[in-house]
């Protein structure tokens, strides 16, 4: 786990996925910063976003550009993660 002063950079092996539960103001950043790494996937629990109003529809959509440029698979913002009810949990 990492904290917001630290940094994905910082991190010598690669990243899987990233988990990112921070205020939304911050998440664009995160977002940019995973794509730089290279991280193919994450999850966004941060609300705030679309549902929060138009500011926050913009920082959505820059979720998405982002995600695209950078081709990461993301799944939220404000979602509370993933379940695959076919094997258990």
């Amino acid at each position: 786990m990492i904290h917001r002063e630290d940094h994905l950079k910082d991190i010598a092996d690669p990243v899987d996925l990233a988990v990112v539960a921070v205020p939304a103001p911050i998440v664009t950043s995160i977002v940019e910063e995973a794509g730089a790494k290279g991280v193919k996937a994450m999850i966004i629990i941060s609300a705030g976003f679309k549902e929060a109003g138009v500011e926050g529809a913009l920082k959505e959509k820059e979720i998405v550009q982002l995600a695209n440029h950078y081709g990461m698979t993301i799944i939220g913002p404000n979602c509370l993660g993933v379940i695959n009810p076919e094997i258990g949990g």
